[in-house]
């Protein structure tokens, strides 16, 4: 991935983890497309980037309100080892969890930051297997 120069620490290589119950060729086709973003428009993926599904948004698999992509690292500890684990041409390969919010989640971490999301995981003790009916924590 394009990396800026300013940004210390951040992985050059990322892999995506998503849960979920059952895989469905809908999450593979969106992992894949979201995997090509940072090549096909030189760019980054990092931890609590989000991205819009579309423009404008639209709900994903079957949600009527999460219609956004968060990327952030994963909070399985199994999981959590695995850049200390894999490097890819002398590079660690950085690991992000897919998480699909709505908008108002969204709105709240651009106005005031990751760490509001994260609070607010925690409040509603954010599960981390996808559930399409989950509804908005704001």
């Amino acid at each position: 991935m394009a990396v800026p120069q300013e940004v210390r620490g951040a992985p050059s290589r990322a892999e995506l983890i998503f849960y979920c119950w059952e895989p469905k060729q809908e999450y593979v086709e969106t992992l894949r497309r979201l995997a090509h973003f940072p090549h096909d428009n030189d760019t980054w993926l990092g931890s609590g980037h989000t991205m819009l599904n579309g423009t404008p948004p639209e709900p994903l698999w079957g949600s009527d309100v999460l219609d956004t992509f968060l990327f952030m690292p994963t909070i399985v500890k199994p999981d959590a080892t695995l850049p200390q684990h894999l490097t890819l041409d002398c590079a660690q390969v950085g690991f992000l969890w897919l998480v699909p919010l709505t908008t108002a989640e969204c709105d709240l971490k651009l106005q005031n930051g990751f760490s509001a999301v994260l609070d607010l995981f925690g409040k509603h003790r954010h599960p981390h297997v996808f559930d399409p009916g989950r509804r908005s924590y704001v």
